[in-house]
């Protein structure tokens, strides 16, 4: 059996013991799941009890809810946006008249000067996996061309016509905006994962 697999195969135990226990999948709140160093999982040495991968939160509720095909795109943009601490995780449910396995969720994921950035995220099951798409917020006290250079480099960012916005297309499915606040600057960055 594959790694990846029995990973989310894991996941999909974890969260049927979850939910007959009684866990609720929103709101979820505290610490997440990821894990405190990047690096690909060792060996597991003869004799050894194997340590379960440690999964986002994101994705526990995701099969919770049973939607099962999003599992893996959930941890993925979940372990993308997210700093993997103290993050308060909102899942909500579909509403009526929407697609039934459709999933929103809102990430608040702390940063280093006491802020939160607001991720809101939406996984999408396709017939060939899952799609996603997710919009971070950041509002920082720097001026907007500092803000952009802090956070996204050397991306260019263009006035947009009678707006007070800036927007940097960071490709086709990926776009960063700034807007000046009286304090500050507003950050927005939107992606679509198919």
């Amino acid at each position: 059996m594959n790694v990846r697999l029995a990973r989310y195969l894991l996941i999909l135990l974890i969260a049927v013991f979850s939910t007959a226990r009684g866990a609720q999948a929103e709101p979820v709140a505290g610490d997440s799941a990821r894990p405190a160093n990047n690096q690909s999982p060792q060996a597991v040495q003869p004799g050894a009890v194997p340590q379960a991968p440690e999964v986002s939160r994101l994705a526990l509720a995701v099969a919770q809810l049973g939607v099962l095909r999003c599992v893996e795109r959930a941890d993925q943009v979940a372990r993308f946006v997210g700093r993997g601490v103290k993050e308060v995780l909102i899942v909500d449910r579909p509403a009526r008249g929407t697609s039934a396995d459709m999933v929103a969720a809102t990430l608040l994921v702390p940063m280093e000067d006491g802020n939160y950035s607001t991720v809101e995220i939406n996984l999408f099951p396709t017939a060939s996996g899952c799609s996603a798409n997710y919009s971070a917020t950041l509002q920082v006290p720097e001026s907007c061309t500092q803000a952009e250079k802090k956070y996204y480099g050397d991306l260019v960012f263009k006035p947009l016509e009678g707006t007070p916005y800036r927007l940097s297309m960071i490709n086709d499915n990926a776009r960063a905006l700034s807007r000046k606040l009286s304090s500050g600057c507003l950050l927005t960055k939107h992606e679509a994962i198919r």
